[in-house]
């Protein structure tokens, strides 16, 4: 790596741009790696080899450092090391599956591409820039799973391949095309032992969706709630492709939802205080109409005789209903002891109403279809829908597949009805709108069979650098499941032991050495076994108490917030981000009393939580 070390210390390298020419023909997307965040210091070992912008080349197996110093970055490799300015990318030189896998932050899976690195804030951003049908490797079995049958596979394919090339067309002068969260498509890499995924993406190679010569809007989701929803309902703007139309493949795939149930004779679980009150106000005004005093009698419900909803968000055959029309049998008594009882018909609101007083809420906005059953003597109304409910449904894909043997065009004729299959030639030819298009043959499902491609083992991750030096020192902080991290004198298990570390501990780093750290602590130096630190906070210390848990809120909509209130139903006191970890301290109905990790309480919606276990590391949330 000598010649590196000597184009590094000429001038800044690495400047190695994507090209801005390349639009969809070229079959390429860039990817913001979100899930890495921005971190003061990125770390990578290479599968294969990379080159810079002068031609110096990283071998295969290299292990290679991306920090975040002063105005600039700098690169470690082995012992070379180089100022790269404010960004640089690194070319990829081998063959498909081949690419990086990070270490530091860890992810799991191989990132296969080019990658340019960028000052992001205080930290470092990364952007990979991929082939997307590797790109979709990582991407349909994690929006999907790769237990999923093929042909619901090869429709996520499709819907994910179309997308992704829309959104390259629409944002050519931007960094990057798409994000790896679900504000686009969730993308975590090429994960070797999904052979079904693998066998999807090859079948449908280059097959995307259309709509008079350009490509579709590919929405989909994971659960629609028992009926397709239509963009200009959710949007604004109607496309002939997007309509609302009754999905009972997703019904029967039991996909998201919230259900109360009433008995007709009010016999079993009270009424929320909510709803009784909501209920007597309603026989109250009808006493009113025929000329009782409300405030005058007193009211007794007696039994629910019917449940009927009314008043759809949207034009028929919406199922978003606005309310609900509940009829009550109800005995009134008067200040001189008069009774009467009678039937009445009382309007009670879902969105907002039954939506909140029972904790069934499912999305942000008021989004969810709403059913209502009677059996055995009790209605249930139910509440479904996981997201905007637009195109596809993974579940109700995952029905048409498995259940009644439909095709992956077949299943895509449904859920984008109107469209046409296209198969596109990737070219490097970039002056046509669309990439080079072919009908697709007859249809049935063989007419995508492409011959498989294994993935290629990854080598053996070779030994860390000898010694590292960083630009700067820097913080870090000890990372234990249990017991103490040894402080010794020398890079070594022989070294003599100076004292010992708890989890959690904070350290100044000077120096890597191999595979321990140069460490600088309450005035002395020594050394660690650099695994057992990190670079970010760890979370306090979990106690071992089965009634402790931490959550992280997970919301499905990009930019969701999940508001943090004083009481259930309260006023809002903070938003919490997708993604942040909360500390449960108690369950109150659907309702979660949680502690972020700046100390403050209050409680959420619990069906917006998702339980994680003790080594999960804490974020500020407000």
């Amino acid at each position: 790596m000598s010649n590196w070390r000597k184009a590094t210390v000429l001038a800044a390298l690495f400047l190695l741009l994507f090209s801005a020419a390349s639009a969809e023909e070229d079959g390429q997307i860039r990817v913001k790696l979100t899930r890495l965040g921005t971190p003061a210091r990125i770390e990578f070992v290479a599968n294969c080899d990379y080159a810079t912008s002068e031609g110096v080349r990283i071998p295969s197996g290299s292990t290679v450092t991306v920090l975040r110093s002063g105005n600039g970055l700098t690169a470690v490799c082995g012992s070379a090391r180089g100022e790269m300015g404010a960004s640089f990318s690194l070319k990829r030189l081998g063959g498909a599956d081949t690419g990086a896998r990070f270490a530091l932050p860890a992810m799991a899976n191989r990132f296969c591409g080019d990658l340019y690195f960028s000052t992001q804030g205080a930290g470092v951003g990364v952007v990979l820039e991929i082939p997307v049908e590797e790109y979709l490797l990582g991407v349909v079995g994690y929006e999907m799973s790769d237990s999923y049958p093929i042909e619901a596979l090869k429709a996520q394919a499709v819907a994910a391949r179309t997308y992704a090339l829309r959104a390259k067309s629409a944002r050519k002068g931007r960094e990057y095309h798409v994000t790896d969260n679900t504000g686009d498509q969730v993308f975590k890499g090429l994960n070797s032992s999904q052979k079904n995924v693998r066998q999807a993406v090859k079948k449908s190679g280059g097959v995307v969706l259309t709509y008079i010569g350009k490509l579709a809007a590919c929405y989909y989701g994971a659960s629609n709630g028992g009926q397709t929803e239509s963009t200009g309902n959710i949007w604004g703007s109607n496309l002939p492709y997007s309509r609302v139309q009754d999905d009972p493949y997703d019904l029967q795939g039991g996909g998201y939802s919230r259900s109360v149930s009433f008995a007709r004779d009010l016999s079993g679980a009270a009424l929320a205080p909510e709803m009784e009150q909501a209920l007597k106000q309603g026989v109250g005004q009808a006493l009113s109409e025929k000329g009782y005093d409300p405030e005058a009698v007193e009211i007794t419900l007696l039994s629910i005789d019917g449940v009927t909803p009314t008043s759809p968000k949207y034009a028929a055959p919406s199922r978003l209903y606005r309310k609900l029309i509940f009829q009550v049998t109800a005995r009134v008594t008067t200040a001189a002891g008069e009774q009467a009882q009678g039937g009445v018909e009382v309007e009670i609101p879902t969105y907002g109403g039954l939506e909140t007083w029972y904790g069934l809420s499912l999305n942000r906005g008021d989004n969810e279809t709403i059913s209502v059953e009677e059996a055995n003597g009790r209605f249930t109304v139910t509440f479904r829908r996981y997201g905007h409910g637009v195109g596809m449904s993974q579940r109700g894909a995952k029905v048409m597949a498995g259940e009644y043997g439909k095709s992956a065009r077949e299943i895509l004729e449904f859920y984008y009805p109107g469209t046409e299959l296209k198969k596109l030639a990737y070219a490097e030819a970039a002056d046509t709108p669309l990439p080079t298009e072919a009908p697709l043959p007859a249809a049935t499902p063989d007419a995508w069979e492409f011959p498989e491609i294994e993935a290629t083992p990854a080598p053996a991750a070779t030994d860390p650098p000898e010694t590292i030096q960083p630009a700067e020192s820097v913080q870090a902080w000890v990372k234990l499941q249990g017991g103490t991290l040894n402080f010794r004198s020398a890079p070594s298990v022989s070294g003599r032991i100076l004292g010992s570390l708890k989890n959690g501990e904070q350290v100044t780093v000077t120096a890597l050495e191999g595979a321990w750290a140069r460490i600088q602590r309450g005035g002395r130096e020594g050394y660690v076994m650099a695994r057992y630190l990190t670079l970010e906070k760890p979370a306090p210390a979990l106690p071992e108490a089965d009634s402790i848990v931490y959550a992280r809120v997970r919301l499905e909509q990009a930019g969701a917030v999940l508001r943090l209130r004083d009481a259930p139903g309260g006023n809002v006191i903070a938003r919490l981000k997708n993604g942040a970890f909360v500390r449960v301290i108690a369950l109150k109905g659907q309702w979660a009393r949680v502690e972020t990790a700046s100390g403050k309480q209050g409680y959420v919606a619990k069906g917006y939580l998702e339980r994680v276990y003790a080594d999960w590391q804490m974020e500020q949330t407000d």
